[in-house]
């Protein structure tokens, strides 16, 4: 048995002992595991003061929380190729034959513009044309 409520009115969990709770209900441990489960698969435990801790979707992210995860993303995809293109400068620089062609480190460095260019396309941040990383 698993009891879920507070002990200060505020913060809800999950308890092994009822003593000393607020707002209590008993728990099978197949309706403690069921939330758990579906906390893992991303669902979000709503904890009530008149019922039983139910499972819902969590809020879909904000505007602002969508541009912060593109802007990351946009930033590893850049540090991906980087070495690329600092490998391709210090080959051509010490005047030894470059692993990748004079094409493909044009294409890298437009590659790197397009992705620096995410923030200007109209869909920003919902709706995002990612580039293709060249090979």
């Amino acid at each position: 048995m698993v009891y879920a409520g507070t002990k200060d009115g505020m913060t809800y969990g999950f308890y092994l002992d009822a003593d000393g709770l607020q707002n209590v209900f008993e728990l099978t441990n197949e309706e403690h595991m069921a939330l758990m489960d579906g906390q893992s698969a991303g669902k979000m435990i709503t904890f009530h003061a008149d019922g039983k801790p139910t499972l819902e979707d969590p809020p879909a992210p904000t505007t602002e929380e969508l541009a912060e995860s593109a802007r990351s993303k946009r930033d590893s995809l850049i540090e991906d190729v980087s070495w690329r293109i600092e490998r391709y400068q210090t080959q051509r620089d010490l005047g030894i034959p470059t692993t990748d062609s004079a094409e493909t480190y044009t294409q890298i460095l437009q590659y790197v513009q397009d992705l620096r260019d995410i923030p200007s396309q109209s869909g920003f941040p919902a709706n995002i044309a990612w580039p293709t990383i060249p090979a």
